[in-house]
């Protein structure tokens, strides 16, 4: 995989360009019907104004360190779980852990979902970003609560996969403040978020 890997980033380093019309591939016809597109040279690119975007990403950036904390937790303890508490032989605590992190791919998708639904309807990124991220992780922590009392490993798996399904359900609205909050500096934005997922590794 990583040979192929490597392949592929020689082919899109040769083949790609940012700019459509710096492309010896295209033709005058197809570039008459995309918009104006002017060289680097050209393009005037307005300065990040990083102190001001520093300080609204802070907060966000604060919750994306306890998410990415959470996430690991999750991955790196999960299959350990099932195998010790319960004595799971391998193939038993690989489907219990399987089931949990399913329900993270399910929460994943429909987290995007309902915050774009959200907005739609109500207009608010209040209630759409903050409000459903709130609710995410104090969902995921009710339902983490029971494997404190509970030693039956069907409901452990369960209370699991609920978890784990409302710790990513958060995943769709955090990426989308970002763009909330600098719609022209998003990428930096992201930047800076995704630092504190990162920075949970150190």
């Amino acid at each position: 995989m990583g040979a192929l890997s490597l392949a592929w980033t020689a082919v899109w380093a040769f083949y790609f360009r940012d700019n459509p019309a710096d492309h010896s591939s295209i033709t005058r016809p197809e570039l008459e019907q995309l918009p104006v597109f002017r060289s680097r040279e050209q393009r005037k690119r307005e300065p990040v104004p990083l102190g001001p975007l520093t300080r609204r990403m802070v907060p966000v950036t604060i919750v994306y360190f306890c998410y990415g904390w959470t996430l690991w937790l999750y991955l790196s303890w999960i299959p350990q779980y099932f195998a010790q508490s319960y004595k799971l032989n391998l193939r038993d605590s690989s489907l219990f852990a399987a089931g949990v992190f399913f329900g993270g791919v399910v929460g994943d998708t429909l987290g995007g979902v309902v915050t774009d639904r959200v907005y739609e309807r109500t207009r608010s990124r209040d209630k759409a970003r903050r409000n459903l991220v709130v609710f995410g992780f104090l969902s995921s922590l009710a339902f983490m609560l029971p494997i404190l009392f509970v030693h039956e490993v069907t409901v452990a798996a369960l209370c699991l996969s609920a978890a784990f399904f409302f710790s990513e359900f958060t995943i769709g609205p955090m990426w989308a403040i970002p763009m909330d909050i600098a719609p022209k500096y998003s990428g930096t934005a992201s930047g800076f978020m995704n630092t504190g997922f990162s920075s949970r590794c150190s």
